[in-house]
């Protein structure tokens, strides 16, 4: 075990380097290279089932019914990305600040008139024009730049 003591990936000098903290890569290239390529691999072989399975379904089933399960096999590929790409459009994302007006939030310091209110889970600056005491509810009536401007809920 003399050998671990003078090896410096084991015992760092530094101590920054003992709690882990360097920057050593995740993946060096040859190992990149080779997740490329299994990835390639993958996607040809599936590439080249598809077609196999496509000449076996015509070939081995017998005369009308091969095209009919290619058929229904393709009408059942397109009514699932169908599908897909409905449910993925079904609803806009909300981003930006703006979100926040109408959401119910905390007081977590008197705000008479400004202090701070937790949104989400995120503390925000705020101000409410009747004022309230740390810990009341709050509803963000409007956002005047990084402000929200709150009412008593």
């Amino acid at each position: 075990m003399a050998w671990m003591k003078s090896d410096p990936r084991v015992y760092p000098s530094d101590p920054g380097l003992a709690r882990g903290c360097y920057n050593a890569p995740l993946m060096t290239s040859s190992a990149l290279a080779w997740a490329v390529g299994a990835v390639v691999i993958a996607v040809e072989i599936s590439g080249w089932l598809l077609i196999c399975t496509i000449l076996l379904a015509l070939f081995l089933i017998p005369a009308p019914w091969g095209l009919v399960v290619v058929g229904v096999a393709a009408v059942l590929d397109i009514a699932e990305t169908g599908v897909f790409v409905w449910w993925s459009k079904r609803r806009q994302a909300r981003v930006g600040v703006q979100t926040l007006v109408g959401k119910q939030g905390i007081a977590v310091g008197d705000l008479w008139p400004e202090g701070q209110i937790k949104v989400d889970g995120e503390i925000w600056r705020a101000r409410c024009t009747g004022g309230c005491d740390a810990g009341t509810s709050v509803v963000v009536r409007e956002v005047e730049g990084l402000t929200l401007v709150v009412d008593p809920a």
